[in-house]
């Protein structure tokens, strides 16, 4: 068995011992995707520091759920989404009229970037 399984095996049986965790398991896209879908909002709409804090760790929530659930759809796909996001930052930022390097998005996107293709490449295999 190859250590991602282990893993994400060993992530799904902590969750279950956990009466919370158990109750929220099957809703891994609906936080996965919802988070990313509130930070598309927040483009748009200001929803302040508390919707970008619930929108970010409901993502983060999700993607460790679908991880632990071996969801691979939902967590290559919202994580990718993620750097998007942050690439979306970077380049806005260098547009404006006076450009300044925001090295927080430069190196979130590529971590979640790698870390999205490592898993699409992942769930290619299977």
């Amino acid at each position: 068995m190859d250590t991602v399984k282990n893993v994400s095996s060993e992530l799904k049986n902590y969750f279950n011992s956990n009466a919370f965790f158990r109750s929220i398991l099957r809703l891994d896209s609906v936080f996965a995707f919802g988070g990313i879908g509130i930070m598309v909002i927040q483009y748009f709409i200001s929803l302040g520091g508390v919707g970008s804090a619930i929108a970010y760790y409901g993502f983060l929530l999700g993607v460790l759920l679908a991880f632990a659930n071996q969801n691979h759809i939902s967590v290559y796909i919202p994580l990718f989404a993620y750097a998007v996001i942050n690439a979306i930052d970077f380049i806005k930022d260098l547009v404006q009229p006076l450009p300044y390097t925001n090295l927080y998005s430069i190196i979130t996107c590529a971590l979640f970037g790698f870390i999205a293709f490592s898993a699409y490449k992942y769930s290619l295999k299977k």
